[in-house]
């Protein structure tokens, strides 16, 4: 890369530079670069002075007078990395360079280029750091493509006035052997990049040896500044031309051509030993140099050098003050949506104790919660939610357990007999879905009346009759037709069993995804996958062994020593002797038809109902049938009063036994502290990518509360600044 010479004693000695000296300009800059130096400028923008220009527009010189820095130029030299050069007064000179690498490197480069540190004792010895520079951001080695790496240059001394200023890629706007056509692609991209940003001051560098149209900067700068706002004109090589071309970048100048709010400027290009002339000097030259131009229609700021500083102090200045109150806001919500994201992750488990920690705190949220919907109290807000409204369990646990028993009465028979099962009130408490489950336990079962179940009673005595006397009843008999009808109990209630245990498992899906919050892991599937399936699998598989000895229980010889069996039985007869009862009262009272006396009608000869009733009695001259009638009796009591005791033994044994109480203590404090810190690994570990994103959301807020703290606290003379803590 060619060199310029220029005289060893230019260093920090920038005395020229002096205007552009201010004590708001330097109080903000220095926390900006304090604010910068800790990465925040990545998350929100901050006010910065961008140099652009075509690669031939006399940007180097510009930068040169500007800084004190004299930076490579020359046919065929092409800059491929950002500069960044920070000036900032201070009792002690000092040069220090550094690279601010791009974070898209692979993690190695990014380590070495940050390490790259250069002191310097002159500025006179800028061109072999940037060779150096250059060197280690691979340029010297084949890199032929702009870089999006910022090679940063701090300079502190007693003549430093405070300013920062970015200089950038120049805009090729044509190849050739050492300029490819990626680097003009490239070159475009990287000014549009640097130029867009709202905050950004633009310091548009146009050479007047170059028509207006031919300049792409100009076109660049209108399409992220339309209105000329934030950019400054800067027409270089004024001196370069004469006459009618002169009278048109006069025009320029005037903001004839291009409107910018913020104007335009002109300098010349050379000066008499230009390269041994103090900036001072260069401004003296400059002055002359207009005073006999035409330029007498333009005011005396537009002009040169050091009326382009003060320019700059000021527009510098104006753009920093009216940007803090901007500033502190965007720290303020990106600090509170950072915040919230960070909420919605939950507690950090990244080791065993975080982890247990984690798991301890949904384990209490699952506990409180999951025994208020079990005991049937809703008062926590949790369960408020009409969108939700499966979170009542008890509420569905009770819904169920009395549609199934409704249902137990209506159809738990295998036979519907007139007297002996009822119809139930079926659907009451449960969903029209739920209803036509049960409702479908009815298709297919045959109906008998009082006359058919005794054919049916008759049928099956004979093929299991034993040694009983004619007109007894079998006790084998009974329990064979109670073992028929009850067949289909174990059938029904595993049905039960099995939406219930669906019920409770939407319950338990719902409940472990709140207590883990909106977490971007797969926390709540974990729980899932490895507890909470299991976990209800082996409640309804204890649920299922425990139906199944109860259901083998019942198919032995019934045994009942509930009084009810005894009272049924009694039941069933007297409603036999009543028929009798009401078939003789319906008979006096036709003969009495006729008479007008109602206590005539009214009147009852009971040694004729006793007769009728004796007779009755009596009357059994088929023994087959006197014990099939007494055989229904006993085997209706005894499925009625068995029934009750099953339904109730499946509810209090295997729904609240086996599932309810297990699924209470699914995820308690007892389980919790028995995980070993595998399991905990296993069942909570953040991914990689979730861990990234915490440390990237706990690090924004950690630098966007720094950056509020450093305008409130350091900065609060200079904006009004809003009410929001720290």
């Amino acid at each position: 890369m060619p060199k310029r010479e220029r005289d060893q004693n230019i260093s920090t000695d920038t005395t020229g530079l002096d205007s552009l000296k201010h004590d708001d300009t330097q109080a903000i800059l220095d926390v900006l670069d304090r604010l910068r130096q800790e990465g925040i400028e990545e998350d929100v923008s901050f006010p910065r002075l961008v140099v652009a220009g075509d690669t031939s527009a006399g940007k180097s010189r510009v930068l040169w007078r500007l800084t004190g820095i004299l930076f490579p130029s020359g046919d065929g030299v092409v800059t491929r990395f950002v500069v960044e050069v920070a000036m900032r007064p201070a009792a002690e000179s000092e040069i220090n360079i550094t690279i601010r690498p791009d974070q898209n490197r692979e993690k190695a480069q990014l380590q070495k280029l940050r390490g790259f540190r250069r002191k310097l004792t002159s500025l006179s010895d800028y061109i072999g750091v940037h060779e150096e520079a250059a060197e280690a951001l691979g340029v010297n080695d084949g890199q032929t493509s702009l870089l999006r790496d910022v090679l940063h240059i701090d300079i502190k001394g007693p003549d430093c006035a405070p300013l920062t200023i970015l200089d950038i890629p120049g805009l090729i706007q044509a190849t050739s052997k050492s300029v490819t056509k990626e680097d003009m692609l490239i070159s475009h991209e990287l000014v549009k990049l640097y130029i867009s940003d709202e905050r950004t001051l633009i310091l548009a560098i146009i050479s007047a040896t170059n028509d207006l149209v031919n300049q792409n900067v100009t076109e660049k700068t209108r399409e992220v500044d339309p209105e000329g706002k934030r950019t400054l004109g800067v027409i270089t090589k004024a001196d370069a031309v004469t006459g009618q071309r002169e009278e048109a970048w006069m025009q320029v100048a005037l903001n004839q051509e291009i409107n910018l709010q913020l104007g335009w400027h002109v300098l010349v290009n050379k000066i008499e030993n230009d390269e041994d002339a103090t900036l001072d000097k260069i401004g003296r030259a400059e002055a002359k140099f207009f005073k006999s131009k035409r330029s007498a229609n333009l005011k005396t700021e537009q002009l040169g050098l050091s009326t382009l500083r003060e320019r700059l102090s000021k527009v510098l200045h104006d753009s920093l003050v009216e940007a803090l109150p901007q500033l502190e806001e965007q720290f303020e919500v990106k600090r509170e949506q950072a915040q919230r994201k960070l909420d919605l992750l939950g507690t950090a488990r990244c080791d065993p104790k975080s982890q247990r920690l984690f798991i301890s705190n949904i384990s209490t949220a699952f506990q409180g919660r999951i025994s208020s919907a079990v005991a049937g109290s809703y008062i926590d807000p949790y369960f408020a939610s009409d969108a939700k409204p499966h979170l009542k369990l008890r509420a569905d646990i009770e819904a169920l357990n009395l549609d199934y028993a409704e249902a137990m009465r209506a159809y738990g028979a295998s036979i519907s007999i007139d007297g002996v099962t009822n119809k139930g009130n079926i659907g009451q408490n449960t969903d029209e879905a739920r209803t036509n489950v049960y409702d479908s336990w009815a298709n297919g079962r045959p109906a008998f009346d009082r006359k058919q179940a005794l054919s049916w009673v008759e049928a099956e005595s004979k093929r299991s009759r034993g040694q009983e006397l004619p007109g007894t009843v079998n006790p084998q008999t009974v329990a064979l037709l109670f073992r028929m009808l009850s067949q289909d109990w174990e059938a029904q209630s595993r049905a039960h069993l099995g939406r219930f245990c669906e019920v409770c498992g939407k319950f338990i899906k719902t409940l472990i995804r709140d207590c883990v919050g909106e977490d971007t892991s797969d926390v709540p599937k974990k729980f899932r996958h490895l507890r909470l399936d299991p976990e209800l699998r082996k409640a309804w598989n204890e649920a299922n062994a425990c139906l199944s000895n109860l259901a083998n229980d019942e198919r032995k010889h019934p045994k009942t020593y509930n009084p009810l069996f005894v009272v049924l039985s009694e039941k069933y007869r007297t409603q036999r002797t009543m028929k009798l009862v009401n078939e003789h009262v319906a008979r006096q009272n036709e003969a009495f038809h006729g008479y007008h006396s109602e206590d005539a009608r009214q009147s009852v000869d009971v040694q004729a109902l006793e007769s009728s009733i004796e007779a009755a009695k009596t009357n059994y001259t088929d023994m087959d049938r006197y014990a099939a009638e007494q055989t229904l009796d006993q085997v209706a009591a005894c499925y009625n009063c068995v029934l009750y005791v099953f339904i109730d033994a499946v509810i209090k044994q295997m729904i609240e036994r086996s599932i309810v109480d297990q699924i209470t203590q699914i995820v308690s404090a007892a389980w919790v502290s028995g995980l070993s810190e595998a399991d905990m690994d296993q069942l909570v570990a953040e991914k990689e990518s979730v861990k990234k994103e915490r440390e990237r959301l706990e690090r924004l807020v950690q630098k966007m509360t720094m950056g509020l703290k450093a305008l409130k606290e350091d900065l609060a003379g200079y904006y009004e600044t809003s009410d929001v803590p720290l």
